[in-house]
């Protein structure tokens, strides 16, 4: 079986093909979405120490296929680069600086982080492309940036990761 580089062309009379040669292989597409809402708050986020990062761990599964929900966080079955979209509206009894950043394993991914200045209540939201391998685990976490730490309550939060190449 052929696998197509380019899956549209031209024939000879300058019309559209869809395939230029060989079988065309189904490739399913590889996605996970986990979740959590309650508009009185699904979770709270105990920040112990500041600028230190805490996972979310009351999120439920959405739709996966090609990847497995765990605990809170997503799974990747296949290798390859991921499209991660996060959002979360949150509150917090006293005002302060929060960041919200998705971890590959026990790494943070500066490219996929959020800032924002959370009182009565605020929405993060994040975009960005990683590499992940076979096994990887996504989780959303969040920090306070002060002393004295305080909690902070998750209204919302979803993140989707999307495989978009190898």
């Amino acid at each position: 079986m052929t696998i197509l580089t380019g899956l549209f062309g031209k024939d000879s009379l300058g019309k559209t093909k869809y395939a230029q040669s060989g079988d065309i292989a189904y490739i399913p597409m590889i996605y996970g979405n986990m979740y959590g809402k309650n508009d009185a708050g699904f979770e709270t986020i105990d920040l112990v120490n500041p600028d230190t990062y805490v996972a979310s761990a009351g999120m439920s599964t959405g739709l996966v296929s090609g990847m497995t929900f765990n605990a809170g966080t997503l799974v990747a079955t296949y290798a390859g680069t991921y499209l991660i979209i996060a959002h979360a509206s949150a509150e917090a009894a006293t005002t302060g600086e929060y960041g919200m950043k998705i971890f590959i394993g026990a790494t943070g991914k500066d490219n996929l982080y959020s800032h924002a200045h959370i009182g009565a209540s605020a929405t993060m939201s994040l975009q960005g492309i990683v590499a992940l391998a076979a096994a990887d685990v996504i989780s959303l976490r969040f920090d306070d940036h002060a002393n004295p730490v305080r909690d902070l309550v998750l209204l919302s939060a979803s993140v989707t990761a999307i495989r978009i190449g190898d």
